[in-house]
């Protein structure tokens, strides 16, 4: 599931955060690197967008005098808080006739918007507040205003994600802590459930963070849902059972208790958050380190078919799987995920010394890494 979130050029002291970072065709894990950029290169945003690498944006940039433009991930970027408080405090522009807008909060109730006209910058910027913000129809209000002063596709498509999300999505009784803020249905899924499962994010975050190194000021949304909710409002495949798109979504397949499987699939997810806050990384070591750190194994049958597969040349090398898997069905999404827990395995093993840490720290390592991993997988 993919997110676009144009935002257009604010003024901020933008810098890429460390040498080496790659630029990239795109926000998912299969887009190659157009470009590597010198850590205190200055950065012109375009746009943000959600994909399989978590939060990036497209940005515009010069290496050796030559102009280049890309994606780098939000742990790429520095600066990146004072440009998204220039970014709330966006100006707006008092018109002397334009119509008054109506929007309906999610109380059901009908509020009267001030009668004043943005410029583009401005109103997809709202949006985007309103969105990381957990406020998907006042989204779709400043995005639809948008639409009426500028086409653009990506608005287009996060849209029509966000139609979508408000027509499924009736969870409206929230739980906040230091670090979550939790979203839940109060009808389907009672209070003794939500705060159990937010004292378990709040656990499981620090013992990710800790294990990974990751770490962030913001809250993180996580959205609670029945299964039918979940479907409802995403495009999730069917043998999927959790989503992190710059905020955790998770289905509820007991509204009793908060069962081991979900506890799991929290951990999971938690991974992703971690990843994604650390830059970019391609779906296998996102989908093998989050089954690993929570817990989960794959059936014996799996690692015997994969081993076969890998000795027998017909698995792909893991550079070559790093797109999303959102779109395999359940049989190549099982084969998937055992051949990526089975080479993050080997991963910690054979660089124990090094640690996963400083990994993560090394991204210019990693292609390196990889590439020694798919010749140990093949022997």
């Amino acid at each position: 599931m993919h997110n676009f979130l144009p935002l257009l050029f604010l003024a901020a002291a933008l810098t890429v955060r460390q040498d080496h970072a790659p630029l990239r065709a795109g926000c998912e894990t299969d887009d190659d690197a157009v470009a590597e950029l010198k850590s205190g290169t200055p950065l012109e945003i375009r746009y943000a967008r959600s994909g399989s690498l978590g939060r990036c944006y497209k940005v515009n940039a010069s290496l050796d005098g030559k102009p280049v433009e890309g994606y780098l991930t939000e742990g790429a970027i520095s600066g990146l808080e004072t440009f998204e408080q220039g970014l709330r405090n966006a100006p707006t522009v008092t018109e002397d006739r334009p119509p008054a807008v109506s929007v309906s909060p999610r109380d059901g109730t009908d509020q009267q918007l001030p009668t004043i006209v943005r410029d583009y910058n401005s109103l997809v910027g709202a949006g985007l507040a309103a969105y990381k913000n957990d406020d998907a129809s006042h989204a779709l209000d400043y995005l639809r205003q948008a639409e009426k002063v500028h086409q653009d596709r990506s608005v287009e498509l996060l849209i029509a994600r966000l139609e979508k999300e408000v027509a499924g999505d009736k969870s409206t009784d929230k739980l906040v802590s230091s670090r979550f803020m939790l979203r839940y249905e109060a009808g389907d899924i009672s209070s003794d459930i939500a705060h159990s499962m937010i004292a378990f994010l709040d656990q499981e975050y620090t013992r990710v963070a800790n294990q990974l190194g990751c770490s962030s000021t913001d809250r993180l949304v996580t959205i609670v849902q029945t299964e039918k909710a979940y479907r409802a409002s995403s495009d999730a495949a069917e043998w999927n059972g959790g989503q992190y798109d710059g905020r955790i979504r998770l289905p509820l397949f007991d509204l009793k208790t908060v069962t081991p499987q979900t506890r799991q699939t929290i951990a999971h997810e938690l991974v992703h958050a971690c990843l994604a806050n650390l830059g970019q990384w391609p779906a296998w070591l996102h989908e093998g380190l989050a089954m690993k750190i929570s817990g989960q194994t794959i059936p014996a049958q799996y690692r015997t078919k994969t081993k076969a597969d890998l000795h027998a040349g017909k698995m792909p090398r893991l550079e070559n799987m790093s797109q999303s898997w959102t779109r395999l069905d359940a049989e190549h999404a099982a084969t998937a995920y055992a051949y990526s827990f089975m080479a993050v395995e080997l991963m910690l093993d054979h660089y124990q010394a090094t640690g996963i840490q400083n990994i993560l720290r090394s991204p210019e390592r990693f292609p390196i890494i990889t590439a020694e991993l798919d010749r140990l997988l093949a022997e």
